[in-house]
């Protein structure tokens, strides 16, 4: 299971996800612009969040699709990556 809680404590510094997908909608999600959804996008997403984005970071971040950049977007991000969900909420799971 992912250690969310360590990663917002701080005492990780990034997310132990070891795998990739291709994009499913759009490139929601893709903040790196690999064509993929990887551990790296997630950990740019949480990055971003409460600084300044891109407006483009801010679409293709917007994972639960309730218009900002918040803690649920790598969350659901997350959760698409490892398999939890079956589709990115902002797609219309």
């Amino acid at each position: 299971p992912v250690k969310l809680n360590s990663y917002l404590n701080g005492t990780i510094d990034a997310l132990p996800v070891c795998s990739k997908k291709p994009l499913s909608c759009g490139s929601y999600g893709d903040m790196n612009s690999d064509g993929y959804i990887t551990e790296e996008d997630i950990n740019l997403l949480f990055s971003l969040i409460g600084n300044s984005a891109t407006t483009e970071q801010q679409t293709i971040g917007d994972i639960n699709g309730n218009g900002s950049l918040d803690f649920d977007d790598p969350v659901k991000l997350n959760s698409y990556l490892n398999g939890t969900i079956d589709a990115l909420p902002v797609c219309g799971s």
